[in-house]
């Protein structure tokens, strides 16, 4: 990759949360030492993002509202860190600089998407946009602007274009971690299965019944 810090962990790593909900830093651990294919500070965020999901899946959406339960899966993220990026002197930690620059862009759109992608597009101008901090920064960007409303985000975070495909995978397995299956309706959810079994004859239930052995 041209030695970028690219979101490949992002796409590949996230079920590993499945398999140690409500333990971070194993979570964190298990993608870190799994990808191989990260560099760079990629490997810390990629990692914490996993960190973060993990969290997810222990949450009661019942019994917090929308923001309350993105407040811990942030605080998982920033306060899991085994290997203690966050004591490193003289530079900032990248999930903590992005997830700054997610608020400050939030904060100027001041509601408005279309200002959003604007300081996105100049923000991340000469970047590649399958780099780490971008699927980062936008997910959490778009989902802060709709007051953390999970589907208006999902749908938000398809309309910046570029790499349109990684920012919902990635968006929507911390939805389904948070708020289960249910939160998609069920048409939704039966277009999704028919066209994965069809296109690469894989099946959603065998990956789940895998990873639930696994566990």
């Amino acid at each position: 990759w041209n030695a970028y810090p690219t979101c490949y962990g992002q796409m590949t790593l996230p079920p590993i949360a499945a398999i140690y909900p409500g333990h971070s830093e194993k979570a964190y651990l298990a993608a870190y030492n799994l990808a191989y294919f990260d560099n760079g500070f990629a490997k810390d965020m990629n990692a914490s993002l996993v960190a973060g999901l993990s969290v997810a899946l222990t949450l009661d959406a019942g019994k917090m509202n929308h923001e309350q339960l993105w407040t811990k899966v942030f605080e998982a993220m920033k306060n899991t860190d085994p290997y203690e990026y966050n004591k490193v002197p003289w530079c900032e930690r990248s999930i903590t600089k992005w997830m700054y620059m997610a608020d400050m862009f939030v904060k100027e759109a001041n509601g408005s998407p279309a200002k959003l992608f604007q300081l996105l597009d100049k923000q991340f101008m000469y970047d590649a946009k399958w780099e780490a901090q971008v699927p980062f920064t936008l997910i959490f960007s778009v989902l802060k602007i709709c007051k953390y409303d999970p589907l208006a985000a999902l749908q938000l975070s398809i309309e910046w274009g570029n790499d349109h495909d990684t920012y919902p995978q990635l968006l929507g397995a911390f939805i389904g971690a948070i708020y289960g299956p249910d939160i998609f309706k069920r048409e939704m959810k039966d277009t999704i299965s028919k066209r994965i079994q069809l296109d690469y004859d894989e099946n959603i239930d065998e990956w789940v019944n895998t990873l639930m052995k696994i566990r």
